[in-house]
């Protein structure tokens, strides 16, 4: 039987045309720190919560999905990002590597793309938290923490397993992003509370995965 799923673009489901527009609105509100988008089309009614700053955007989305349907993504610009599947699923199909992946609900993946030509796929309502940062952002906060790499060339390279499968969200990370989105500060002390949250939050799954792929390179 022939999949009828619908094919979306980009811009077709965000009304934008790019990841970078999504987060550019100077008359959003602002709700405990971040900026709150609505979500309301054929497919899905939802919330965006978004905060920028420094070299770094963290986007949260509660998807309430009203039937499936595919997104085709399109970027001929660098993503660096770690992807927090708390709710839900996604199956991605990369036209570039020719190779799927699919994020199963309570695991995350780390994602280095010097440029995007994916299908995304999704079936079930989710809630997921995103972590964009750049280069300069990644390599600075990991030499504050005793890493000794200078591009993120390095550490892919250094790396026997940088995430190249999902990873499952442990306990602690899960605590984390939970006060992360739902905490109930406001005004500028929100807004360095997730700044500083958001580190942690990296921080920890660069430390938590030291096993699997990275060595501490401190000068004694």
């Amino acid at each position: 039987m022939k999949d009828t799923i619908a094919d979306l673009t980009w811009s077709q489901f965000y009304n934008v045309e790019s990841i970078s527009d999504l987060f550019k609105g100077k008359n959003v509100k602002r709700r405990n720190g971040f900026r709150h988008v609505e979500i309301n089309n054929d497919y899905v009614f939802g919330e965006l919560l978004y905060i920028n700053f420094e070299g770094i955007v963290s986007c949260y989305q509660d998807w309430n999905v009203y039937k499936p349907f595919k997104l085709a993504v399109n970027s001929l610009l660098p993503t660096i990002k770690i992807q927090f599947e708390m709710e839900g699923g996604e199956f991605e199909y990369d036209n570039e590597l020719e190779a799927s992946t699919e994020l199963l609900s309570l695991n995350y993946q780390f994602v280095a793309k010097y440029k995007t030509n994916s299908i995304l796929q999704y079936r079930k309502s989710r809630k997921v938290l995103d972590i964009y940062m750049t280069e300069a952002f990644l390599v600075q906060l990991l030499q504050s923490q005793g890493y000794c790499f200078s591009s993120l060339y390095e550490i892919l390279q250094d790396s026997i397993n940088l995430f190249k499968v999902p990873v499952a969200i442990t306990a602690i990370q899960y605590d984390m992003l939970t006060s992360l989105i739902y905490h109930d500060y406001n005004d500028q002390f929100a807004i360095e509370f997730i700044k500083c949250r958001l580190r942690d939050v990296i921080i920890n799954v660069f430390k938590g995965t030291s096993n699997l792929l990275l060595t501490e390179k401190i000068q004694m």
